[in-house]
């Protein structure tokens, strides 16, 4: 992505910013982030240029006053999503370090674009490797120093106003002098003195930190970010190879992922593995198959709330290889020999996922990669799918017959077009005012339409 075009755009439009740091190799470095702090009043103006001139896949709160924005930008970025990190002051684990005014106190003209005063960006850089991350990369050494050096004697009183004047002399010396490992030795004795000065600069600090940490910290579990994806198929679809792809393929739109099999397993049991005869063994009868599946539903509900819902909170992509839809289509596999009612009415019980995608291919395709099931039994399969996704607007079908390239793009288009929406739809959190009919909408997260225009694109090819 070309940070400076985009610079000058935001310039144009009329928002107030200033970059953080970094700038000096945005030409260079396209793919990295951009840190940006924007005046909060400028911060609609922002939103509304970014929804109409790029794909926002994700919103991601992460502070009460900042906002990653992650782009959906394939050209230029490398296969990563371009991340615009933007935040109206700085503030971090319980504290607020830097406000507003601050920020923009004396900020200049730079390359065309507008950027902090040294005087923010060297607090600003410290507070965030020191405080925020526990370490200074040596990639910013050289930056921190530049700033020591290009301040002079206002670096000192800079550095006072974080760790007070007794320790501020110090880190001057280990930084103009290159003493890193001295500066890194002294790391947790310079958080506790940043802590200590932010209390005496103000004393309810951390009270106005909470009050409104708390309401994004409700939000965010209300509102997850992370997504719920589903993976299923017959036996020989290629369901391991897909989950391997998209496991990689959002790099910058979630923090990190996360993969099951089947179930949250979080009353351990048996390991996952591979059944090599998935019809080999009879059903158990009816009472015992609906104690197993009372212990499934217990482990699904459950394992949930405790499992895939807090990852889902931390902007986790939780992927299930197959899922409990997986004891309708092929209720044998399970062993489940009870009735089909109570199979229908657990479906009911277990949470579901946000996107089902369902790799369907020929049933004489399949026989050909794996032969542990007969061709009547694999095209049952097949169309037992298919009734599933017409009770649910959630499924999408993907070409099972195509190449692991194909396969991939199209569910990762497909997943992208799924969290697009869904951010336009949530946008209304934190853009817009909203009366309570528009709460409640989004509260249903209602986007039916959004599956059934997927799945339209996608129907030629595998229908």
């Amino acid at each position: 992505m070309d940070y400076e075009r985009f610079l000058s755009q935001l310039d144009q439009r009329g928002v107030r910013f200033a970059v953080l740091h970094g700038w000096k190799s945005l030409s260079q470095e396209r793919s990295s982030d951009l840190d940006l702090v924007v005046d909060s009043k400028s911060f609609p103006l922002l939103e509304e240029f970014l929804r109409e001139s790029y794909s926002v896949v994700q919103v991601l709160h992460y502070e009460a006053t900042s906002f990653a924005f992650v782009l959906r930008d394939d050209k230029g970025s490398g296969g990563r999503c371009p991340i615009i990190d933007v935040t109206t002051d700085y503030r971090c684990r319980g504290r607020i370090f830097l406000t507003e005014e601050e920020l923009f106190h004396e900020r200049r003209r730079w390359g065309g674009y507008w950027v902090v005063a040294p005087e923010q960006e060297f607090p600003y850089l410290l507070l965030k490797k020191i405080y925020e991350k526990g370490a200074l990369p040596e990639g910013q050494r050289a930056d921190v120093r530049r700033l020591v050096t290009g301040l002079g004697p206002k670096a000192n009183p800079v550095a006072a106003a974080l760790f007070g004047q007794a320790l501020a002399g110090q880190v001057i010396d280990w930084i103009s002098a290159e003493n890193w490992s001295e500066f890194d030795s002294h790391m947790a004795q310079m958080r506790r003195a940043i802590k200590r000065q932010s209390l005496r600069r103000h004393l309810l600090n951390p009270l106005c930190y909470w009050g409104r940490e708390i309401a994004r910290l409700w939000q965010r579990w209300r509102f997850p970010t992370g997504l719920f994806v589903v993976v299923l198929g017959s036996d020989g679809s290629g369901k391991s190879t897909l989950i391997q792809h998209l496991e990689r393929g959002f790099s910058g739109a979630f923090r990190r992922t996360k993969s099951f099999h089947f179930r949250p397993r979080l009353f351990k049991g048996h390991p996952s593995t591979t059944i090599a005869e998935p019809h080999a063994k009879s059903p158990y009868n009816g009472l015992v198959s609906a104690f197993k599946l009372f212990y499934y539903l217990l482990d699904y509900i459950v394992g949930y709330w405790l499992q895939v819902r807090p990852a889902l909170a931390r902007s986790t992509l939780v992927i299930f290889d197959r899922y409990y839809d997986d004891i309708l289509v092929d209720s044998h596999r399970y062993r489940y020999g009870g009735p089909a009612w109570l199979l229908r009415f657990g479906r009911r019980l277990v949470p579901r996922p946000y996107v089902f995608l369902v790799l369907d291919a020929p049933e004489t395709y399949l026989i050909q990669r794996k032969t542990e099931l007969p061709l009547e039994e694999l095209k049952r399969q097949r169309a037992r799918f298919r009734e599933l996704a017409g009770e649910s607007d959630r499924f999408i079908f993907l070409d099972g017959t195509a190449s692991i390239e194909e396969v991939t793009r199209e569910g990762t288009e497909s997943i992208f077009t799924v969290l697009q929406r869904r951010c336009l739809q949530r946008r209304r959190l934190w853009f817009e005012d909203m009366d309570g009919k528009e709460k409640a909408m989004i509260q249903r997260e209602d986007i039916s339409k959004d599956y059934e225009n997927i799945n339209q694109t996608s129907a030629n090819s595998t229908l």
